[in-house]
């Protein structure tokens, strides 16, 4: 199928185990890619201009216990793992882990919504809202 993205028209279904699209939870893009979050503890990254996918990122390293929303900035995809307390922090590029950011270390509990403006990552969870400033660099990957 073909359409314009301006009328709202229908373009494409995607589906099949190459896009591993197992109950989709979340969704963001950015950069020509999109990146879609399955309760089956994935996310597929799906390049939008050849609509194929790119990796499925899943693993226990990633803590994805199911992922929720996220969020894309600074070349990061940011991951909530609303059951394990906890955020995950990728290298949009390549897939690659950062970091899993614990919520007792920053300050977090059971996040439920983020998005990424200004230099940092926001968080709203049971009754409070924070700022998460995280220089990803000097990090190892996977510290919490």
């Amino acid at each position: 199928g073909s359409s314009d993205l301006v009328t709202g028209a229908w373009k494409a279904t995607l589906k099949g185990h190459a896009f591993g699209l197992h109950q989709p939870v979340a969704e963001v893009a950015g950069g020509g890619m999109l990146w879609v979050a399955g309760a089956g503890r994935s996310i597929t990254q799906i390049n939008t201009a050849t609509r194929k996918p790119v990796r499925i990122i899943s693993g226990p390293r990633y803590h994805l216990g199911p992922p929720g929303a996220m969020a894309l900035a600074d070349g990061k995809l940011w991951v909530l793992n609303p059951a394990g307390n906890s955020v995950t922090e990728i290298d949009a590029a390549t897939g690659r882990l950062i970091a899993v950011l614990t919520g007792s270390a920053y300050g977090f509990s059971h996040p439920a919504a983020i998005t990424a403006a200004g230099g940092a990552v926001w968080l709203v969870s049971a009754g409070s809202l924070t700022k998460l400033v995280v220089p990803a660099r000097t990090r190892p990957a996977g510290r919490r």
